[in-house]
């Protein structure tokens, strides 16, 4: 969707830093399940930006 972190605030009425900690802790869930359950996954994207560097 591409929405600010003011413009979640304001659609669930609250503060912009409860979005900010609530996204930080989604995204550290997510990469923990991606790692404990598709590590190829990891693997892939590790070599792909590495190539990007080249």
């Amino acid at each position: 969707m591409g929405l600010q972190e003011q413009e979640v605030a304001a659609i669930l009425r609250c503060r912009p830093g409860t979005v900010k900690s609530r996204l930080h802790r989604a995204l550290k869930r997510l990469r923990d399940v991606i790692v404990r359950d598709f590590p190829g996954l990891v693997n892939d994207w590790s070599e792909q930006t590495k190539n990007l560097g080249a």
